[in-house]
């Protein structure tokens, strides 16, 4: 076989056909001829036939044939054809070729399957942190709604437990409280099914953990005040404190330098404590003490002053009786020693009283002090009764002047009478128990708050508007008028402290307390109380004290709760006489300004408050007239005559010249002194100077002219 008709085989004998060329096309489109092996001419212009191989000779000159290669056998042991090894050798180093592709491909192939491997690798990891990320703010959101409602629940307990402790609500209140806290926190933990509906809990549940939390702050404040308020329980001790008081200039500076000294005492007044006082001091210095004894304290503090003795011994509650005089009392004098005594006082069997049910009477006391209300001793200069009838919700209102001409309890029938206000420097309990006599009535417990804590609540409230009687100026010059007046505590504390501006004073003033109570109470039962609650609970907390227990406080409060029934409130007034009368307190040396009492309207007023007590509807009653000078009524002035006509002359002593037709009358009333000039119908021409708490002194002028008797003060 020519060499030109072999074809390449592949490794099962099968021919391979010739590759053929490509076909190559000029611009113009047509094809163009395979490239030709250029012809070569030799010198003659012959063409030279293409170059074969050299023959070479061997040493005979004979033609060598070409080198024949080796023959290759198969496996089967066949020899294979010199063609086939050809096919063969360019089969393997095709395949060789074909292994190196291979291998560069799987190489290239690789290492785009390895980069697609790091790729996906990186992607599922980063899905595996997306996924991750997600639990993980699934497991937060879950772990912090069950925090959420696990804090839910924990204050709804504590909200609940501070109903109870409270113990104001009635029972079907508390039910329903509690059914709704349980409804709650069922329907927040059914919530935390989907962290859709999550989310919806949470914010629910936050919400109402800010309002318990709210609501607990809240009751919690209101039982603590109530806890505080109900801290004047009578039973138990209380400490009475005897100074020894020198003059500024003593040369005295302890009790040896007043050993061989006088010492001023009171005759009556205080001597269990007074004695006691002694007998220690005779005990620390050794010795028997000089005294000398008076019958009165403004008589005792002038004999300080005139050197007539060199100490005084003196209950520290009677400094205030003292003041009235001496303005300056404590400043010109000094405490060279003072001597504590505790005394045991009888615990009141009252609270036992169903208040929800049974009547019950409070005497309500505002006393003269400033500062932190107490149970010290203390002028009562606010003296009210309420009775309540929980029953026909009923309360009557009675108001007392503070001036008003009382016996003591503890006083000896030969004993002078004192002003009503001065009882509670005996202590509220003696208060209490003067106006149980005068009224044959049983005060069962006791409010107690002074100025202070009068203007401080009022403050806290944010003011109160009162309504006025009368147009009239108070004493520092404030003007009210008759109808509605917006009051702050300042304001509020002179509308219900003045009684110079009217006919009637202290009745008249006794009206205006009654109107500033129901103010109050107005204010504090409206929808405003809720933005001034706590600033109202810390005033009332430190000037505000009674002795009624919590108990019965809550038992009111259910019982209102409970019906929301309306109250009839009504008020009464009582009315006297004015005189100048010697009294208990600064003996009968001396004459204050007091109130007889009106024996026909103390009856009303028992009257009143037994028609109270046993379920009568009530009327305010109707008064024709207010205070009224004694002088103009001989048969009252009559009543006590037989006890003080040897000396205690009513023509003289009380001042009053028929012929000249005006007298001189004089005043003493915490710190404040007048002088008066009066003619028969009683038409003055007044200058007064007035000494104010703060030390503020108001000098004033009137000149007025009444027609009508009345015009006291």
């Amino acid at each position: 076989m020519d060499q030109k008709d072999q074809r390449k085989s592949d490794p099962n004998g099968r021919s391979i056909p010739p590759r053929k060329r490509p076909v190559r096309y000029d611009e113009n489109g047509r094809p163009i001829p395979p490239k030709k092996r250029p012809v070569r001419y030799d010198e003659n212009g012959r063409p030279i036939p293409p170059r074969k191989r050299p023959v070479r000779y061997d040493e005979n000159g004979r033609p060598i044939p070409p080198k024949k290669r080796p023959v290759r056998y198969d496996a089967s042991g066949k020899p294979i054809a010199p063609s086939s090894r050809n096919r063969t050798t360019q089969d393997e180093a095709a395949r060789a070729r074909a292994a190196a592709r291979r291998a560069k491909s799987s190489t290239t192939r690789t290492l785009a399957h390895e980069a697609d491997l790091h790729s996906a690798h990186i992607k599922r990891r980063e899905e595996e942190a997306r996924l991750r990320r997600i639990r993980q703010k699934k497991r937060r959101q879950a772990r912090v709604s069950l925090l959420t409602v696990g804090i839910q629940v924990i204050l709804s307990i504590v909200l609940f437990v501070m109903v109870l402790l409270l113990n104001m609500l009635p029972l079907q209140y508390v039910l329903l409280i509690l059914l709704a806290l349980v409804l709650l926190a069922g329907i927040i933990i059914w919530l935390q099914r989907s962290p859709k509906a999550r989310r919806v809990g949470l914010t629910v549940s936050v919400f109402f953990s800010a309002l318990f939390l709210v609501g607990s702050i809240y009751i919690g404040k209101t039982y603590s005040v109530i806890q505080n308020l109900t801290a004047g329980q009578l039973g138990g001790t209380r400490e009475s404190k005897v100074s020894i008081i020198v003059l500024q200039n003593s040369t005295a500076t302890g009790l040896e330098d007043l050993a061989s000294q006088r010492f001023g005492i009171q005759e009556t007044i205080d001597r269990e404590n007074t004695d006691l006082t002694l007998q220690d001091i005779s005990m620390k210095l050794g010795t028997q003490l000089n005294t000398l004894e008076y019958q009165s304290i403004p008589a005792q503090t002038e004999a300080l002053y005139s050197g007539e003795i060199d100490a005084m011994v003196i209950n520290e509650m009677y400094r205030s009786l003292i003041l009235e005089k001496h303005p300056d009392f404590d400043t010109e004098t000094r405490v060279l020693d003072a001597f504590t005594y505790e005394q045991e006082v009888e615990e009141s069997s009252k609270a036992d009283i169903q208040v929800s049910m049974e009547p019950f009477s409070v005497y309500l006391s505002g006393n003269d002090e400033w500062g932190e209300v107490s149970l010290d001793n203390g002028r009562a200069d606010v003296n009210i009764i309420a009775t309540v009838n929980p029953t026909t919700k009923q309360v009557l209102l009675t108001t007392v002047p503070r001036d008003y001409y009382v016996d003591l309890p503890f006083m000896k029938e030969s004993d002078l009478p004192d002003k009503l206000t001065h009882a509670g420097l005996y202590g509220i309990d003696t208060s209490m128990e003067t106006l149980e006599n005068l009224l044959d009535v049983q005060l069962d417990y006791y409010v107690r708050i002074n100025f202070s804590g009068f203007q401080n609540i009022i403050e806290a409230l944010g003011g109160v508007t009162v309504y006025s009687e009368y147009d009239f100026t108070s004493i520092d010059g404030k003007e009210f008028v008759k109808g509605y007046n917006d009051l702050n505590g300042y304001e509020a504390l002179l509308f219900v402290r003045e009684r110079y501006a009217f006919e009637n004073g202290d009745v008249q003033r006794g009206r205006n307390q009654m109107a500033m109570i129901q103010a109050m109470l107005d204010k504090i039962f409206s929808p405003t109380i809720l933005t001034n609650y706590m600033s109202l609970m810390d005033s009332l907390s430190s000037c505000f004290i009674t002795d009624m227990p919590t108990s019965k406080i809550g038992d009111l409060v259910r019982m209102q709760l409970d019906d929301w029934a309306q109250w009839n409130i009504v008020s009464n007034s009582l009315t006297g006489y004015i005189a100048d009368m010697p009294t208990y307190s600064y003996g009968s040396s001396e004459t204050l300004s007091v109130i007889l009492p009106d024996e026909s309207d103390v009856e009303n007023a028992k009257e009143l408050i037994d028609a109270c007590i046993n379920g009568e509807t009530l009327r305010e009653p109707v008064k024709d007239v207010g205070l009224r000078y004694a002088s103009d009524y001989p048969q009252v002035l009559a009543r006590y005559s037989d006890d003080y006509t040897d000396d205690y002359d009513y023509n003289y002593d009380y001042g009053y010249d028929y012929e000249a037709d005006s007298y001189g009358y004089g005043y003493s009333d915490s710190a404040d002194d007048y002088d008066y000039g009066y003619d028969n119908d009683y038409g003055y021409d007044n200058e007064y100077d007035y000494g104010y708490e703060d030390g503020t002194t108001y000098d004033y002028s009137y000149e007025s002219s009444y027609s009508s008797y009345g015009q006291y003060d």
